[in-house]
């Protein structure tokens, strides 16, 4: 999706010029996990969410919406579904990880109810992407994890 481009604006080429890995997603594809496309009234996908179950929770790994469709509440919407699967699976919380500074990263997130924590050795799967995102030079900005109590 093009929304990695709005990323340029806050120094992080590296990261709007990265590939789509559609590998990641299909090799990540697990029995616990929920794939939601948004689409426009011709049918094309527009927007996506992709939470997947970590450390006995559940985490958004990614939510990305076309750029020109951002700001018409369609993030919302892809947000507010993945927190209601994850409560009718039975999870307690859901994670991410974002960058903490840009508006509509992690003060998108707070709006939402999300808070910034610092993960503990009782997320090892939380605290190894952190350092996939690390390798991948992600951190060229600050990131925080961050929570939600369904």
């Amino acid at each position: 999706m093009d929304a990695g481009e709005a990323l340029r604006a806050y120094g992080l080429e590296n990261v709007a010029d990265l590939p789509v890995n559609s590998d990641a997603y299909s090799i990540g594809l697990e029995k616990e996990c929920l794939l939601l496309v948004a689409c426009d009234a011709a049918d094309k996908p527009i927007g996506f969410a992709f939470v997947k179950s970590i450390d006995g929770q559940a985490h958004l790994k990614e939510i990305s919406v076309l750029r020109r469709y951002m700001r018409q509440g369609i993030g919302k919407q892809l947000l507010g579904l993945s927190e209601k699967w994850a409560r009718d699976q039975g999870y307690q919380k859901i994670t991410l990880t974002t960058y903490e500074f840009i508006p509509f990263n992690a003060p998108f997130y707070e709006s939402m109810g999300y808070t910034v924590f610092t993960p503990s050795a009782a997320w090892p799967a939380l605290l190894e992407i952190r350092q996939q995102e690390k390798a991948q030079g992600l951190d060229r900005q600050p990131r925080v994890c961050m929570f939600k109590t369904l």
